[in-house]
């Protein structure tokens, strides 16, 4: 099963981006925007929990190009 902390990233995501996706008709979203203003060792916790998310299908990664964003 998942971590305490990954089921408070996955609720995280669900919440903040649901209404997004019911106003844009998208289900992409910019990891930037889910680490804007956090600092760096949240923003590396978030990616990790990111990574144990997709490893459980509960999201699909994407990266178009080295460094680029993840969708």
């Amino acid at each position: 099963g998942w971590s305490d902390r990954t089921r408070r990233v996955a609720r995280y995501l669900h919440r903040s981006y649901l209404g997004l996706r019911k106003q844009t008709h998208e289900q992409v979203v910019n990891f930037s925007q889910v680490l804007e203003g956090r600092v760096r060792k949240e923003c590396a916790r978030l990616f990790y929990e990111l990574l144990v998310l997709r490893t459980t299908s509960y999201v699909g990664v994407e990266q178009n190009s080295a460094y680029g964003d993840i969708l």
